[in-house]
């Protein structure tokens, strides 16, 4: 099946997130507008630290479904198409925020951590294993408290997929 069957395929750049010890991170917030759908079609991360014989411990979760609504900073979502006339994010994402929304209402979608060598990677096999963002609900990337400070960089690759989907 073709991976970018659907509607057009966006990025969501994480660059230089500096993450202290001093708590969780939310190091991506996304909402689907209220007229369009969204599929994750990958996460990548990966620590930039000066201490990798230690590692920064960093355990990775989505969470999808939240109320509260992000503190990080607008990231501007770029169409991987990027010719004139190509569409615009009819959705809105947030980068790194010390302050984790609250996800009281939220699921717990995947669980994992950086690797080894400081990568994390979310990369469903199909399409049908992709997480879908129903209209206007919200998914947050967020780290648990890292053993030492950390630079994060990493890139979330979604495709809008318009009302077509059942909610």
């Amino acid at each position: 099946m073709n991976q970018h069957s659907g509607g057009p395929v966006f990025t969501i750049p994480i660059s230089a997130a500096a993450l202290s010890t001093a708590g969780a991170w939310d190091i991506a917030g996304i909402t689907a507008s209220s007229s369009g759908r969204l599929e994750i079609m990958e996460i990548t991360l990966t620590s930039a630290s000066t201490q990798f014989t230690t590692g920064p411990g960093l355990g990775i979760t989505l969470l999808r479904g939240s109320t509260g609504t992000s503190t990080g900073t607008s990231i501007t979502p770029q169409n991987v198409q990027g010719h004139t006339g190509a569409s615009t994010a009819n959705f809105t994402a947030t980068g790194p925020s010390s302050t984790p929304s609250s996800t009281t209402s939220a699921s717990v979608l995947h669980a994992g951590a950086l690797d080894g060598h400081g990568c994390y990677v979310y990369r469903p096999k199909g399409r049908e294993g992709r997480i879908t963002l129903a209209l206007s609900q919200r998914l947050y990337v967020r780290s648990t408290t890292p053993s030492i400070a950390t630079t994060l960089y990493g890139t979330v690759t979604l495709q809008d997929c318009g009302k077509g989907l059942p909610s």
